[in-house]
């Protein structure tokens, strides 16, 4: 709330990747998925790829648990190149 309260979209996006390893910690698998969408879409946008990465890898492992299909973005980011 506070990190909105300032406009500090990125302190948002690690405040929610965070909420969302909680979610996983507690096997909160579909909630840790919808906390993680969300700060990977708050990092698309402003292009932090460090945060993005590690989001990445935490919604990789809440969704290999859910059973959902592959994440298509990591493709994107792959083919544009982003992943070093």
């Amino acid at each position: 709330v506070l990190y909105a309260a300032a406009g500090d979209e990125l302190g948002m996006a690690s405040c929610l990747n965070n909420r969302g390893v909680a979610a996983l910690d507690r096997a909160e698998f579909e909630q840790a998925g919808v906390l993680l969408r969300h700060a990977l879409a708050i990092c698309e946008r402003h292009g932090d790829d460090w945060l993005e990465g590690l989001v990445l890898n935490n919604l990789g492992l809440a969704t290999s648990e859910t059973g959902a299909p592959p994440l298509s973005s990591i493709g994107t980011i792959w083919n544009a190149g982003r992943l070093r």
